[in-house]
């Protein structure tokens, strides 16, 4: 929850990082792996966020926040 409240803050590598350590925990996080691909958009690091969203959706195909940031970005 952090990591969201720091994007809506407009904390853009902070954010990063709180989806980072959340990764490290939980690899398989849905939730952080999106967050993380929000994150990295609005740094303007786009390549690495599709690389991002593509691993959720391989988690999980159904995953429509994924899908939803690959396509919109």
């Amino acid at each position: 929850m952090k990591g969201a409240f720091l994007l809506n803050l407009g904390r853009y590598e902070e954010a990063l990082e709180t989806f980072n350590e959340a990764i490290e925990i939980i690899p398989k996080c849905g939730f952080a792996l999106n967050g993380k691909g929000v994150a990295l958009m609005n740094l303007g690091r786009h390549e690495e966020a599709l690389d991002i969203y593509n691993k959720a959706i391989e988690i999980n195909p159904m995953d429509g926040y994924a899908l939803s940031g690959k396509v919109l970005h």
